[in-house]
């Protein structure tokens, strides 16, 4: 807004991560929403397999996300 810009007119803004502030902001924020939760448990039982001393395989992990569009875009 300072520099005279309004948004999505002039510049779409596209965030990334559905945080409760993103539908609040002025104008609201455009996310791509992430599995925190799923991100979460496939951390901890990769950590878990690392704490009893095993070495977890190596594996490529693809979850869901999605576009929340509001008014930033």
């Amino acid at each position: 807004r300072r520099a005279g810009l309004a948004l999505p007119q002039d510049l779409a803004v596209v965030g990334f991560d559905d945080h409760p502030w993103a539908a609040v902001t002025d104008p609201p924020l455009t996310v791509v929403g992430q599995p925190a939760r799923e991100i979460g448990q496939v951390a901890a039982e990769a950590l878990c397999t690392l704490i009893d001393g095993q070495q977890p395989e190596a594996q490529e992990y693809i979850l869901p996300c999605e576009l929340v569009v509001r008014e930033s875009a």
